[in-house]
């Protein structure tokens, strides 16, 4: 465990807690092992702090019976906050990690709030290739462990959803985007559907004053609001067809993947992270045959069109 503020807060980072059984340049003689790690602090958007538990996809599931807090000092109290040592304020560091998305791995940063920024033209990796030690960078956001294999045992691959590739289409008119931050989304969470707003970062923030309902199938869910009275939400993360390709969109990166039926993001191994706002090849470029940024705070439309 490591200290984290005021006391001891368990983080279920196993690349760290197993480091010493790895020596570098080795053949990996562990595996990935899912499974639940209990409650976990995660840092939300608004800078406060929630405890819930991680899904099989590695997203982050608030507890609807615990309350936020703030911790009296900026001090690394979550998952998913830049962790460089005891004596650095959170607000000022970041961290290079990994982010576990549906058994691949996404390399990025950690910068407070608690915001995952995939590193441009890095490359996608399998859960199955990390190696754990003490010089890599934590999966910061790993559903279940790594465990160490008997000798002669042989490692039980992750099973990951099937790529389903859609040709891309050239551009062809000029786009703008133009930002949504008050737009009600819905995402699909096991077997419920959550409703909120997604943050700058393209990260989901539930709205506590609506009542989660059960997933019944549908593209989109009807809930009564304080404001609005009754209004029909879109659910970002259901699949318009089988293995939906599509972007992630994190801070301004996009990471290519697929979105498997029960609505989880599966990055597309070996695919390169490219910029939304980048230049040639690393570069985003918005056409009507691109795959669409499923959690994008905002939409693309014609430029001039009011």
């Amino acid at each position: 465990m490591m200290r984290y503020g005021s006391g001891l807060v368990a983080i279920a980072v196993a690349a760290r807690l197993t480091a010493s059984v790895v020596p570098g340049g080795t053949p990996p003689d562990v595996e990935f092992r899912p499974g639940d790690i209990g409650s976990v602090p995660y840092r939300l958007p608004d800078g406060r702090v929630a405890q819930g538990s991680l899904t099989a996809s590695g997203d982050f599931l608030r507890n609807p019976k615990a309350g936020t807090r703030v911790p009296g000092f900026p001090r690394a109290v979550a998952i998913n906050d830049p962790t460089t040592g005891p004596d650095h304020f959170v607000t000022d560091v970041t961290e290079e990690v990994f982010e576990f998305r549906s058994g691949s791995l996404v390399p990025g940063r950690l910068k407070y709030p608690g915001r995952f920024v995939p590193t441009v033209g890095a490359k996608v990796i399998s859960v199955d290739d990390y190696v754990p030690g003490a010089d890599k960078p934590r999966v910061y956001n790993l559903p279940g462990t790594f465990a160490k294999l008997p000798p002669g045992a042989k490692r039980k691959p992750y099973a990951v959803v099937a790529d389903s590739p859609r040709p891309v289409a050239p551009a062809a008119d000029a786009w703008e985007y133009r930002h949504l931050p008050d737009r009600l989304v819905a995402v699909i969470r096991g077997n419920q559907v959550l409703v909120g707003r997604l943050a700058d970062s393209g990260t989901f923030a539930e709205d506590r004053g609506i009542p989660p309902t059960k997933d019944d199938g549908r593209s989109q869910v009807t809930v009564r609001t304080p404001g609005a009275g009754v209004v029909k939400v879109p659910i970002i993360n259901r699949p318009e067809d089988e293995n939906e390709p599509v972007y992630e969109y994190r801070s301004e990166h996009l990471t290519p993947g697929n979105l498997s039926p029960t609505g989880e993001f599966v990055p597309r191994q070996g695919a390169v992270i490219l910029r939304m706002y980048g230049v040639n090849a690393d570069g985003y470029v918005h056409s009507e045959g691109e795959p669409r940024i499923y959690n994008l705070p905002g939409e693309f439309v014609r430029a001039g069109k009011k």
